[in-house]
């Protein structure tokens, strides 16, 4: 008996795999599958996935010596102002390597060369400090083409400016101490209102409301809203303009003039934005200096 049921699962395993399932069933499993295509509706192929072709990196820090990994920076855009921070202390220690030995040890230094060192660390701190609390940029990226543009740009002109001014044959400026203060005032004025306007934009962003713009508030640094749309371009290049008058040295003063040229063109396009966007009293305002730009 058992050797008989055996055979004849067998011969009925092969009449399915030759002849296939029974017709009733073959008929119901037909249904099932129309239903099923039917109702999915159109076979779409899977979407292509396009690979980005901006290129992103970190900035490994290692030991001069040893070699050994100290850190990595994640966060590439740091590098535009951490490195004229750097580089500017560098030359401000006047290494051998960059001045004459003898010179540095018989030239006392200027008061004006340590107080342009304050306000120049003072100005790439704040940036620094923005950037990681107070901007948001995308996913704490930068695109390298960009990176390598501004990296070249402000690490060539920091070098230029600090060997200049901790040089020691650097001579401090024509009116003396009346311009000095006069000019380092100014320059604390504008990184603080830079820093102010920052933080307006930013909460601006924050609220959603996109239809309107930053208004006057109770804080007077905010006050340039009323007749600019870019006020923190405007205490930028306040900034940069102060600071060539309290060094008065060619090289800043080359470096605020492109600053501006840059800020200038920035800050007309997005006052157009603005013109687009905005109410009508947006047309009784200047793009970045009042009454004239």
């Amino acid at each position: 008996m058992f050797r008989r049921r055996k055979s004849n699962t067998l011969e009925h395993k092969k009449n399915l795999a030759v002849h296939g399932p029974m017709p009733h069933n073959d008929m119901r499993s037909f249904f099932s599958l129309s239903q099923l295509v039917l109702s999915a509706g159109h076979l779409r192929p899977p979407p292509v996935i396009r690979h980005s072709k901006i290129t992103y990196l970190e900035v490994e820090i290692l030991d001069a010596q040893s070699k050994k990994q100290i850190c990595v920076v994640d966060k590439v855009f740091l590098t535009e102002y951490t490195s004229p921070l750097l580089i500017y202390l560098l030359f401000y220690l006047r290494l051998s390597s960059v001045y004459d030995a003898k010179e540095c040890t018989t030239r006392v230094r200027h008061p004006i060369v340590h107080l342009a060192c304050i306000c120049h660390c003072l100005h790439y701190l704040r940036h620094l400090l923005e950037t990681l609390f107070v901007h948001k940029i995308s996913e704490g990226q930068t695109p390298l083409k960009n990176l390598i543009k501004g990296c070249a740009f402000y690490w060539g002109f920091t070098s230029w400016i600090a060997y200049y001014i901790n040089h020691p044959q650097y001579t401090p400026p024509s009116f003396g101490n009346r311009q000095v203060t006069l000019a380092a005032f100014t320059f604390l004025i504008c990184e603080a209102g830079s820093h102010f306007i920052s933080v307006a934009l930013v909460h601006q962003n924050q609220s959603g409301n996109k239809s309107s713009f930053p208004s006057p508030s109770i804080n007077p640094f905010t006050w340039l809203f009323a007749l600019v749309s870019c006020p923190n371009y405007t205490y930028e290049i306040g900034s940069w303009i102060s600071f060539t008058l309290m060094t008065q040295t060619l090289p800043v003063g080359v470096f605020a003039l492109l600053i501006a040229i840059q800020m200038a063109l920035w800050a007309r396009k997005k006052h157009q934005l603005y013109l687009k966007k905005g109410t009508s009293s947006q047309w009784r305002k200047a793009a970045m200096i009042p009454f004239v730009l």
